[in-house]
């Protein structure tokens, strides 16, 4: 496995407490994507994510959220935004990555990360995650558990695809 992949593999199985503290925008030569005025957002997009609404928590209650119109917030503010056509970008617009229409994640660079299934449930490098029945993530780091607070699967899918992106991204 090359360096750039063990390093993804490691950041996501962190998979906690720093995500929370996040909100600085990162810079990216990607142009940002095109959004719908206020008011006209497609939240359903061309198949490649809905936009549902999500609140994930650290194990100190630290909250990242997600708004129906894709809006994504933490303690610091806002981290960035998620697309209908499975772009995610910074708070600046900058690119941070994008899930495919059969599930592919990519980075901000193009480069594969892993995949997102319609449940939530990813594979990432070696790693399986999902959701528990109760909303703890599986295949994690138990020393730092996160926790979502949607059990609808549009809400576990799009929480995935931010919280892995969340790890591949992160802010000082």
């Amino acid at each position: 496995m090359d360096r750039s992949k063990l390093w993804r593999v490691a950041a996501i199985t962190v998979l906690g407490v720093a995500m929370f503290s996040c909100s600085s925008p990162q810079q990216s030569s990607a142009p940002a994507p095109a959004t719908a005025p206020p008011g006209k957002t497609d939240t359903k997009g061309d198949g490649q994510l809905t936009l549902a609404e999500f609140t994930l928590e650290d194990a100190a209650g630290r909250p990242l959220s997600m708004t129906s119109d894709g809006a994504v917030t933490g303690p610091g503010g806002s981290w960035g935004r998620a697309h209908p056509d499975g772009t995610i970008t910074s708070a600046d617009g900058s690119l941070r990555g994008k899930l495919s229409k059969t599930g592919v994640v990519t980075d901000a660079q193009g480069a594969e990360v892993g995949t997102i299934a319609d449940d939530g449930s990813a594979k990432i490098g070696s790693l399986d995650l999902r959701f528990g029945d109760d909303g703890q993530l599986v295949g994690g780091n138990p020393k730092q558990p996160i926790k979502i607070k949607s059990l609808t699967p549009e809400g576990r899918r799009a929480a995935m695809l931010v919280l892995v992106l969340v790890q591949l991204n992160p802010k000082p």
